[in-house]
């Protein structure tokens, strides 16, 4: 695996890291481009601002869950040391962006569909830095197995897996909103997916941890909360359906 690019000497970059930054990077300038059709006023005043809040909540969320499901804090802070949960970055990074929305007092709905049409993009590059740098492996891929017969591959590349759900999931929602969907739609469609796609790749991850009845415990609450968001939209798209038909 390449987990890290030498520049000179001992100067060097993480795979991981550089694959976040070139994810932001491209879901920037996707935003930027679609700024007049976001819904939100002045987005390129918020672009950044919004951008460091999700981030820092999303790095906080998922680190303090990984070091949770680890049951040690010792070292939480050491993010260079990696190690992150994806539900939690999810939960902590839509909390920060509804804090960021009310403090600057910006309707919630658009700001909330604008990041959801453009976050797929940036974990779905990352996952090919997960790919590159060798964690979030899965498990051995049998002899019988049909999957990768041309290819040598001992493990199923969960990160592969999910890079091309996430980047499914982003031409999806795009397509999705050019139908115009109620506000708050794109939003709740994506965190169906995102936690279904991340309860899903768990039954070829190495690492599950302990099972309950056939689940782990990221499974349980992966498909959970994707439950509960899938059924949320379905309320939304009838409540608004109903309310057009009476208006």
């Amino acid at each position: 695996m390449l987990s890290k690019i030498h520049i000179f000497g001992p100067l060097y970059v993480q795979t991981y890291g550089l694959s976040i930054a070139i994810g932001i990077v491209l879901a920037v300038a996707g935003a930027y481009y679609q700024k007049e059709k976001s819904g939100v006023p002045h987005l390129e005043e918020h672009l950044w601002p919004f951008i460091v809040w999700v981030g820092a909540g999303a790095i906080l969320g998922g680190r303090l869950l990984f070091c949770l499901l680890e049951g040690d804090f010792s070292e939480w802070y050491a993010l260079w040391q990696g190690g992150f949960c994806i539900l939690g970055s999810l939960a902590i990074g839509s909390l920060a962006a509804l804090a960021y929305a009310k403090h600057y007092h910006l309707s919630l709905l658009p700001v909330l569909d604008c990041a959801a049409l453009y976050i797929p993009l940036i974990q779905a590059v990352s996952r090919v830095g997960c790919f590159l740098a060798g964690c979030c492996g899965g498990t051995r891929i049998d002899s019988t197995s049909i999957l990768f017969t041309q290819i040598p591959l001992a493990f199923h590349p969960t990160q592969l897996y999910s890079a091309l759900c996430f980047l499914l999931i982003f031409l999806g929602l795009q397509l999705y909103k050019k139908y115009k969907p109620v506000a708050g739609s794109l939003a709740l469609v994506y965190l169906g997916l995102a936690f279904f796609e991340r309860g899903m790749n768990d039954f070829w991850r190495f690492e599950r941890g302990k099972l309950y009845d056939g689940f782990s415990i990221q499974q349980w609450g992966a498909f959970g909360v994707s439950i509960m968001m899938l059924a949320a939209w379905l309320i939304l798209i009838t409540h608004s359906r109903r309310k057009i038909k009476f208006s």
